[in-house]
């Protein structure tokens, strides 16, 4: 547990897990995971997962067998559970988001900005908000600013922005999503 994480009462950690840097967690569970520097945990339970930085998981959220990207939120009471008979991992991309009470569940991958509303059991492409309909350009950079000056309490770089709207431009010719969980869209190595 890196030294500037806040675990808070009622938290149980089991190991092996690795709680990073700026960390917030109350009231959580939390057994054989990694949680990357300024997330906040609120009454929830993170199990065999990892979550990536400065993600928000609120009251009542579970997950487990997944990986969620950097500036995700999941909302209170959503799930996000991977495949447990056959170790497939559920993946939600950078910036997205799973609304209350809503479930994300088996080997599925939601690319960077999707929002995941109601049950989902497939995959997600890049910039996909409710109902399916494509995110635009402005409202992805406008998650961007919000996140990262919220939560990371910090301008986002022009080096930033520019890569949204790369990355924007190349799903919307139908390319693949550069940015994928485990390297953050925001990466420059």
């Amino acid at each position: 547990m890196a030294p500037a994480a806040h675990i808070g009462p009622g938290c149980v950690v089991r190991g092996p897990a690795y709680i990073g840097a700026g960390v917030e967690a109350m009231d959580v569970r939390l057994e054989s995971c990694v949680v990357e520097k300024g997330c906040r945990l609120m009454g929830c339970v993170v199990k065999d997962s990892t979550v990536m930085e400065y993600s928000r998981v609120m009251e009542g959220a579970i997950v487990t067998q997944a990986v969620i990207g950097g500036y995700c939120l999941l909302g209170p009471n959503a799930t996000v559970c991977g495949e447990i008979l056959d170790g497939n991992a559920a993946v939600l991309g950078d910036f997205s988001t799973v609304s209350p009470g809503s479930v994300f569940s088996g080997p599925v991958k939601a690319g960077p900005f999707t929002n995941v509303s109601g049950f989902c059991d497939h995959d997600i492409p890049a910039f996909i908000s409710r109902g399916g309909s494509r995110l635009s350009l402005d409202e992805a950079l406008k998650i961007c600013w919000l996140r990262v000056g919220r939560w990371e309490n910090r301008i986002v770089s022009d080096y930033e922005l520019n890569l949204v709207k790369k990355i924007y431009k190349t799903v919307r010719r139908g390319g693949r999503s550069p940015g994928q969980p485990g390297k953050p869209i925001f990466s420059k190595g």
